[in-house]
Order: C-alpha cells, then sequence, then structure tokens
C-alpha cells in the first residue's frame, strides 16, 4: 500500500512488531514488568518513534485456535490503541484465561503500557 494511502494506517505491519528473539530477551532481562489480569506486559526503551509489540502465548493457554484468537485480538488492541502507546517495545505474555473482547485486551494493554513507561522513566532517572 502507498503510505499516502489511508488504508496503511489500518495494517499490523512487520515494523510494528518484535521480530527477533534478542528483542524478547532484553526486553525481558532489562525492562520493566506489569501485571494486567491474564497479561503480563514487559516493555524497554527502545528509541523509535512508535511502539512496537511481541506476543509470548504458551501451549498452556490452550489449543491453536485459542492461542490464534487471543493473538489476533491482541494485535488489533494494540493497532487500534497504537497513538496511545508510548513509544517504547512491549511484550505481552499471556496467562491461561478465556478470550477477552478486543475493547477489554486494548484498555489493559494502554494501562499497562503507561504504567511500564513511568517505570522505565523512574528507573533512567535514578529513582
Amino acid at each position: 500500500m502507498p503510505e499516502g494511502d489511508p488504508g496503511a494506517r489500518r495494517r499490523f505491519t512487520r515494523a510494528m512488531r518484535l521480530t527477533h528473539n534478542l528483542e524478547y530477551s532484553r526486553t525481558y532481562a532489562d525492562g520493566a514488568r506489569q501485571p494486567a489480569g491474564p497479561l503480563v506486559v514487559f516493555g524497554l526503551s527502545s528509541g523509535r518513534e512508535h511502539a512496537r509489540l511481541g506476543l509470548a502465548v504458551s501451549r498452556r493457554v490452550g489449543g491453536a485456535v485459542a492461542r490464534n484468537r487471543i493473538k489476533r485480538r491482541l494485535r488489533e488492541a494494540f493497532r487500534l490503541s497504537r497513538a496511545e502507546m508510548p513509544a517504547i517495545d512491549l511484550v505481552v505474555r499471556v496467562r491461561p484465561h478465556r478470550a477477552l473482547g478486543v475493547e477489554e485486551y486494548r484498555e489493559r494493554l494502554v494501562w499497562a503500557a503507561g504504567k511500564v513507561a513511568k517505570k522505565l522513566e523512574r528507573s533512567r532517572d535514578g529513582g
């Protein structure tokens, strides 16, 4: 899609996600952590202009259908609220639960990302 196309903003592009194991490992090791119900959100400052998302959904969450449903809804929640997100890398680890609606995931994601950003800011300032 061309850059000026309004449809381009609606996609969950490669630039919006974590793509390498090293990015996940750094976020887990050096980032801040915030539980949000069935989600645990890890975040790390990336120096980029926008937030990126990584998902970690183990088999304990359920079968392939259940895991994929949760991942689709989380990606959609992130895509819809990306403008409200701080410019950090987020890894969302999912605990076993029944799939929530996109709006519920969106609220939890925005809230947890804000908390993680505050924790990162405090640790960077030495507090």
